[in-house]
């Protein structure tokens, strides 16, 4: 199975990451929890996404993983609580970059980038342990990885038809 990379950008500034395997849905954590969400349930907010490809490989453990329950820093769930609406703004995503300087361990509270990340990790995808934000991932990902397709300012339809398309 071959996941891609979603990071959602709020004025072209990386806010939240998930990843889409073909026929499954796509994956992520927020503040709803962990979710899988099929392909044509899935709601674009305002801004865009950039999308990139990773090879193909032996997700079994990725997924089990992507469907166990677990949930963000109780800081992260705390700053919304106190402004609400504030998980939608450009900076949000960095909000970890005060918490720590580099990943989580897995049996620690995660945010979505390290969620995303050990998930990957766990079928054999490396990743450097600095990448803590939706930002820092996307900039990896832009010198590392393949693109799909990066703006959706035309129509967001054709994205969910382009990732219908992928092998």
């Amino acid at each position: 199975m071959q996941p891609i990379i979603l990071v959602f950008k709020i004025q072209d500034y990386g806010n939240h990451c998930g990843v889409y395997v073909k026929e499954l849905g796509f994956f992520d954590l927020s503040l709803l929890g962990v979710r899988k969400i099929p392909l044509n349930k899935l709601k674009f907010a305002s801004g865009t996404i950039n999308a990139y490809i990773l090879e193909d490989k032996n997700l079994e453990k990725t997924l089990a993983y992507f469907v166990t329950q677990t949930s963000l820093p109780a800081e992260i769930i705390e700053q919304e609580r106190r402004s609400k609406g504030w998980n939608r703004t450009k900076f949000a995503g960095d909000f970890v970059l005060f918490l720590r300087t580099s990943r989580a361990k897995p049996t620690q509270s995660l945010n979505c980038v390290e969620w995303l990340l050990h998930g990957l990790e766990l079928s054999g995808y490396a990743f450097p342990s600095s990448i803590l934000s939706p930002e820092q991932l996307d900039k990896w990902c832009k010198v590392n990885l393949r693109t799909l397709f990066i703006d959706l300012s035309s129509e967001k339809s054709e994205f969910k038809d382009r990732l219908k398309g992928t092998r």
